[in-house]
């Protein structure tokens, strides 16, 4: 794996610009000598939050599978809540990551009220981002260091 990484990072300098989603992913280049622009994900955080009184009790999460994209505290919100939690669903390239074991024995100590669903076809995802829109709740766990 860190072969793909040390091959990208020399394709990278032979870049014009690099654009990266993260002010750290950013950091992270120039400090390697890679030009890097940021472009900011999509999501906005701007407004209130939207009212999810209503939903039918699924948080959905989509994304690689990796320490930075932060699932195991969505898996631990889903354990402590216990019953009132609603069910998680994590889709992303689990079967490629090493994270993966470890988040797999959280859900089942979860009480199998989260789960890994793995790599979805492009279609399958955008089926169930359609269904997150009116009834669950788009969870993005991630954090970024100041």
């Amino acid at each position: 794996m860190r072969w793909i990484m040390r091959f990208s990072e020399s394709m990278m300098r032979h870049a014009d610009r690099v654009m990266a989603v993260a002010p750290s992913l950013v950091a992270h280049l120039e400090a390697r000598g890679i030009a890097s622009r940021l472009l900011p994900n999509g999501l906005e955080k701007k407004g209130p939050a939207p009212d999810i009184r209503n939903r039918d009790g699924k948080v959905l999460a989509i994304g690689r599978v990796t320490a930075q994209k932060n699932y195991g505290v969505l898996i631990e919100a889903v354990k402590r809540l216990g019953d009132h939690a609603p069910d998680g669903m994590i889709i992303g390239g689990a079967d490629l990551s090493p994270e993966a074991t470890a988040l797999e024995e959280q859900c089942r100590e979860a009480g199998g009220r989260a789960r890994l669903a793995g790599r979805l076809s492009r279609q399958e995802v955008l089926e169930r981002l359609r269904g997150a829109i009116e009834k669950a709740v788009l969870a993005i766990p991630g954090v970024e260091k100041a």
